[in-house]
């Protein structure tokens, strides 16, 4: 082998003119025949060198790309505290399908549908169907206020009406005894009793309920290959009705009933007007009055909807695009608003994963299981083989096939480093129940990473 590259070697310098590089090669050669280990140890370490410097410069190169993608990124104008976090999120993203969305054909299901929900808007009538109010199940003070309908969930916090509250008016909200009952049905009814465009917001959501909870099991647009497809959930998460003065009836399809989970998820304070799709909407003309409802057959969704950019959802479905369309109906302007969820390879975890995993970190992910009662369960899911693509990765692996030099990995247990991070979420978490942000840390029932 070595024969080889020395006539290898000296063909190429036949080939050269360039005396002085003769001259270097001629040199190697004379020292590689009197020492030959030590001029072979020196090709080995100049090529570790050059190799190192390469990977370097290389990683140095991903680790900018990653930090300039992410201060770039434009993200919707939400607001969760940790922009940041979301930007990182988003950076892993494939860019520009909300400008893919705006191009997609739209389901001929959910265009019946919208014939239905057009149909429904016609026959509405202020006063017929009697508005009964109670407080929302769930952890929220007393504060959200909501109906007893039996499809989706009504969103009413006490602090958009206009009557003040005292601190005898927040206790009676507040309590769970029985005795204070008839004090809140009693205050319930003098909250809302001469609010009546609130009352007409109310009814109106509620008389359309059930064809706004069939828009959870239609797709919204015609693509079942295409990158739509690949990115998103064609089925929305939640789909939503926002009036201008704050109510909100939000329908899931997890459950038809979802008053337990929403109750709790929501802040009191939370103003669903002041979300940034909202006024967009009517800005760019996306909005109509209830014959404008159905989209016209052959336009593209972009001239139907307004689309927002990918966002954390609030309602608790990660990562999110929302298609809303505004409506006007007798007196009422709201908002008609569908979240479509990414799927799950292109889901807020396997982006977080990735991401960890580029810089060679550590991650554990834990199952967080929270029961309406507000107790919260933390399961760590530990993986017994994982996918060898780092050297961290390799190093699990071999501890996992050698259980007696690690003891933690061998009892199924997280490791000391994993330990203090789910210590650090569990923390993160109560300190977000505390401060009444629920809905920044919790989605249904699954895992979280």
């Amino acid at each position: 082998m070595t024969d080889l590259v020395i006539k290898l070697l000296e063909w190429i310098l036949d080939k050269i003119s360039w005396n002085k590089l003769k001259q270097v090669f001629r040199f190697a050669f004379v020292l590689e025949k009197r020492r030959r280990p030590a001029f072979w140890f020196f090709i080995f370490l100049l090529v570790t060198w050059i190799s190192l410097t390469g990977w370097y410069f290389s990683r140095s190169l991903e680790y900018k790309n990653i930090a300039f993608s992410s201060l770039e990124q434009d993200s919707e104008p939400t607001p969760q505290r940790f922009k940041g976090l979301e930007a990182f999120i988003l950076s892993s993203i494939e860019g520009k399908l909300d400008e893919d969305l705006k191009n997609a054909e739209f389901n001929v299901k959910f265009r019946e549908e919208c014939e239905k929900l057009q149909v429904q808007l016609e026959n509405f009538r202020f006063g017929v169907e009697a508005v009964n109010f109670e407080i929302a199940p769930g952890e929220n003070e007393g504060l959200i206020l909501t109906d007893t309908a039996k499809v989706g969930f009504l969103f009413l916090p006490v602090f958009i009406l206009r009557p003040a509250l005292g601190k005898e008016d927040l206790r009676v909200l507040a309590s769970k005894d029985r005795r204070d009952k008839v004090k809140q049905d009693s205050l319930i009814a003098k909250l809302t009793g001469h609010d009546r465009e609130i009352k007409k917001d109310v009814a109106l959501s509620k008389h359309i309920a059930e064809s706004l909870q069939a828009f959870t099991r239609i797709a919204v647009v015609n693509d079942t290959e295409g990158k739509v497809a690949q990115h998103l959930m064609l089925f929305p998460a939640q789909v939503y009705l926002i009036t201008k003065n704050g109510v909100n009836r939000i329908f899931s399809n997890f459950s038809r009933a979802p008053s337990y989970y929403y109750g709790s998820q929501f802040s009191p304070t939370t103003f669903f007007p002041s979300r940034p799709y909202f006024w967009p909407t009517f800005q760019e003309k996306k909005s109509g009055n209830k014959e404008s409802i159905v989209p016209r057959e052959g336009n593209p969704l972009g001239n139907y909807f307004h689309i927002s950019r990918p966002y954390m959802d609030l309602g608790g479905n990660g990562l999110v695009i929302t298609l809303t369309r505004g409506i006007y109906c007798d007196g009422v302007q709201a908002v008609l608003c569908f979240d479509l969820p990414f799927v799950g390879a292109k889901s807020i975890p396997q982006a977080l994963v990735e991401r960890i995993d580029t810089f060679d970190g550590e991650k554990l992910q834990v199952e967080i299981t929270l029961y309406d009662a507000g107790k919260i369960v933390y399961k760590p899911v530990i993986e017994k083989c994982c996918s060898i693509n780092n050297w961290n990765s390799l190093l699990q692996w071999l501890l996992n096939w050698l259980p007696f030099i690690h003891k933690e990995v061998a009892s199924n247990q997280p490791s000391k480093l994993q330990q203090k991070l789910l210590e650090n979420m569990n923390a993160f978490v109560q300190s977000k129940i505390e401060r009444g942000e629920r809905a920044e840390v919790f989605g249904i029932s699954g895992s979280s990473t």
